[in-house]
Parts: C-alpha cells; sequence; structure tokens
C-alpha cells in the first residue's frame, strides 16, 4: 500500500543490510540517538560480524529495533515511511531498489550508484559520520516523505522492463558476432593442446 502521511507521527525508517563495517549501521543507530522516539523510530534488520556491536549501540534506545535476517522484506516494507541506506560504499543498492518498488522514498548515502536512484522520490546526503546521518534524517523530518514514496514507485515502475530491453540488445548483438566470425572447430580440443 502507498506510504502515508505522517502528520504528528514519527518518522518509520527502515535499515536492512548485512551487519558489516561499510553498511554503516553503527553511525546509524548512534545518529538516532540524537531523536526522541516521538520525532524517529528506527527498525534495522540483517546479519554479519557487526551484530553484537549493533545490539550493544542499540541498548538504551526504545526507538531503535535491531532483527536478524529475514527471508522478505516486504511486511517491514509496508510498515515504514522511508528506508534509509548509509552506506560507506554500495555495489548494487538493491535495497534502494526495493523500497522504491515498495512505494518508500529513500533517504541514501552520496555514494556509487544511490544517488541516481534517488532522482526520483529520495533525498541523497552526506553520510560519512554520526552528525551527517543525523543531518539526513532531519531533513526527512521536513519532507513529503509520502509524497516521495509515490514518485518513487512511479520512476521504478517501467526499470525491470528496461533492464531486460537492455539485456536482449546485449544478448541480440552477441548473437549476431558469434554468427559472422569463422568457426573454430578443434580449437580446443586435446590434440592442439599437445
Amino acid at each position: 500500500a502507498p506510504a502515508r502521511p505522517r502528520k504528528d507521527a514519527p518518522l518509520r525508517l527502515l535499515a536492512y543490510g548485512r551487519f558489516s563495517h561499510e553498511k554503516n549501521f553503527a553511525n546509524l543507530i548512534h545518529a538516532m540517538a540524537k531523536f526522541s522516539p516521538a520525532r524517529a523510530q528506527l527498525t534495522l534488520f540483517g546479519r554479519g560480524p557487526e551484530q553484537p556491536g549493533l545490539a550493544a549501540a542499540a541498548t538504551g534506545l526504545p526507538h531503535v529495533t535491531l532483527h536478524g535476517a529475514i527471508d522478505d522484506p516486504g511486511e517491514y516494507l509496508a510498515r515504514c515511511d522511508a528506508v534509509i541506506v548509509p552506506s560507506l560504499h554500495e555495489a548494487f543498492g538493491l535495497v534502494a531498489t526495493e523500497a522504491r518498488m515498495a512505494g518508500r522514498a529513500i533517504i541514501v548515502a552520496d555514494v556509487d550508484g544511490l544517488p541516481e536512484q534517488a532522482a526520483k522520490g529520495g533525498i541523497v546526503a552526506p553520510m560519512h559520520s554520526v552528525d551527517d546521518i543525523a543531518a539526513a534524517i532531519a531533513r526527512a523530518l521536513q519532507a513529503p516523505i509520502a509524497n516521495m514514496g509515490a514518485q518513487a514507485r512511479d520512476h521504478v515502475q517501467e526499470q525491470h522492463r528496461r533492464i531486460l530491453d537492455g539485456w536482449r540488445v546485449v544478448l541480440t548483438r552477441k548473437a549476431h558476432v558469434r554468427s559472422t566470425m569463422p568457426a573454430m572447430t578443434g580449437y580446443f580440443s586435446t590434440d592442439s593442446m599437445a
């Protein structure tokens, strides 16, 4: 379902992925300490080597909920207002894509391909430090998050088709190149390796 307008409710943030240094979840939890539970709440799930440290950082923060890994983020996406991706590096940005498909605004670090995903329906910000992340959350508190989620979903709807069309072009070209190349019979036979 579409994200609901927030009005006076706290901003419900979701983050998930591998609990490792490059995901920057420790700084995200520390940034949440700068907000009251009435302003912002965070649900974080995943698994990895930083799990004990993240659990310790969340101690005493009633508005930060930590879960282990799950198979389907749909239930959590349905209950959040926005997905935050504070990564120091992000190879694919699958979490941001899933959030957009679910009609949720994204708040992403200004690294790798994440800013491109936030062009419609997102906030891009530096997220190297606790203060950076807190500033990004403060911006989100002032933003029309539900509208941004709708924009994100609209923008990503054609992405699947564009990806498939792109692969069709690549595979068609490869098939054409292979059909015009001379045959290489026996190239890898055991006789030619002697």
